[in-house]
């Protein structure tokens, strides 16, 4: 157990206090915008807060990360795991790694080496998330050398000498690979290893989020024509298949979307989406449970326009 020192945070807004770190969890208080609370640590993804609350079972809940700002530095909060068939976080220490000077040079690429290209200014990360410490940054244009990946290869694990044991992690939606990513090794949010099986499915990593239990399931049935996910989150729906297209709206977590393509490095799904000019939007598969065989979906760039069909 790491020692706590807790940051504080302000309400954005009204907020309601959860038993679990995701919506629809059981509601056990709140508090009203520009009131404070203690915050202790986060979910893997840093989405959520775990904080103090006398007032509650338990003493603690979580919160939205987002409705609230932080005063204090995010990376150093601890990281709250659910050990297996336990409701009670485990508190693991924040990954904290400084770099002194001017990050080395990166190094160049060993013959057969998964490269990519750095098409947008990207942060290079200690951990797969946000909510590690930021170690440098990468120009456009600059090559590197790909070591690893999550699942969903939303954030891509690099060759960075002056990281901790010569790793480094960037958004994957920062980088064109136009390689395939079979042969990567998998890591969880909590850039642990991921053992997979030989058919591709990953097994189940130590948890970073609460055990979902689902309040209301969503029946769908695929249809031939017409693959199909189920959203994980509430997420933007975008005009492109990048965090910087314009949003359209949201989805609600459990909602069914038809799936109509893809792009190349697989961050993202087109989907159908009626109320959009065209007709069709694009969504992170990062927060898309794919429940049918999309391997003969076509496929986009990272601009949105089509690629020739095989």
């Amino acid at each position: 157990m790491p020692t706590i020192e807790p940051l504080t945070a302000i309400a954005n807004t009204s907020v309601t206090f959860r038993s679990e770190p995701r919506r629809g969890s059981d509601n056990v208080g709140g508090v009203y915008g520009n009131q404070p609370v203690k915050v202790i640590a986060r979910n893997g993804a840093a989405t959520w807060f775990y904080i103090i609350a006398p007032e509650v079972p338990g003493e603690h809940a979580w919160v939205l990360a987002s409705a609230f700002e932080l005063q204090g530095d995010l990376t150093t909060l601890p990281i709250a795991i659910f050990p297996e068939g336990s409701t009670t976080p485990l508190l693991l220490p924040a990954l904290v790694h400084s770099i002194i000077g001017t990050p080395l040079p990166l190094n160049p690429p060993a013959p057969g080496a998964k490269t990519a290209t750095v098409t947008q200014l990207a942060k290079v990360r200690v951990g797969p998330g946000v909510g590690y410490m930021e170690m440098g940054l990468l120009n456009p244009g600059t090559v590197i050398v790909l070591t690893g990946r999550i699942e969903g290869n939303a954030w891509l694990q690099i060759e960075y000498p002056s990281g901790l044991d010569g790793r480094g992690w960037v958004l994957g939606e920062l980088v064109r690979f136009e390689g395939e990513f079979a042969g990567l090794p998998f890591y969880n949010l909590l850039a642990t290893p991921v053992e997979k099986d030989g058919s591709g499915s990953s097994e189940e990593p130590a948890a970073t989020e609460a055990p979902v239990e689902e309040e209301a399931p969503v029946e769908a049935t695929p249809t031939a024509d017409k693959p199909y996910g189920l959203t994980t989150a509430q997420i933007n729906v975008r005009s492109g298949p990048a965090s910087s297209f314009d949003a359209y709206g949201l989805i609600e977590a459990n909602e069914r979307v038809i799936l109509l393509g893809q792009t190349l490095n697989g961050l993202w799904l087109q989907i159908e989406y009626p109320s959009a000019p065209p007709g069709v939007a694009w969504v992170s598969s990062q927060y898309v449970e794919v429940m049918s065989d999309i391997r003969d979906l076509p496929y986009f760039n990272n601009d949105g326009s089509p690629l020739p069909g095989p």
